[in-house]
């Protein structure tokens, strides 16, 4: 249901697949990427706390919970997710692949988060009056779970 873009079907069958084994984590993965996408971001980072419990070494997690802190505007958390996620796997940085942006109908490359962990220590070393946190345009293309 997710891949055919029927979230609300989706987070059902999750959660189904969650009463029967509470701590099975593609479940709770696939529970947590669609919260993101149905804009539940303060859900979703509940489900990536239970994850890193989990699995504290999967920087999926890490990357993904930021995206979900900063949509939040979250930024100071969104960074030390994003710094811990490039520090347990350098290639979560990068961004969506070739296959993945073929997939996504995205032929350019867009900005990773380890382009947004540069771009937020730059602006969080700014006085608050001249900060540029947020480009809405540009933030709703990029800000998509990463998929590990």
């Amino acid at each position: 249901h997710f891949a055919d873009r029927r979230y609300d079907r989706a987070l059902v069958d999750y959660d189904k697949a969650l009463q029967e084994n509470p701590g099975y984590t593609p479940a709770l993965r696939g529970r947590a990427e669609t919260l993101i996408v149905l804009e539940r971001e303060p859900e979703a980072i509940a489900v990536y706390d239970q994850l890193i419990a989990l699995q504290p070494d999967n920087a999926g997690h890490y990357a993904n919970r930021g995206i979900a802190r900063d949509r939040l505007d979250q930024y100071e958390q969104a960074l030390a997710d994003y710094v811990t996620a490039l520090a347990l796997d350098p290639k979560v940085g990068e961004g969506p692949g070739w296959l993945t942006r073929f997939l996504r109908n995205q032929p350019e490359k867009l900005p990773g988060i380890a382009d947004r962990a540069r771009y937020l220590q730059e602006q969080l070393a700014l006085p608050p009056s001249e900060r540029v946190l947020r480009v809405p345009e540009l933030d709703a293309a990029t800000a998509r779970p990463f998929k590990k």
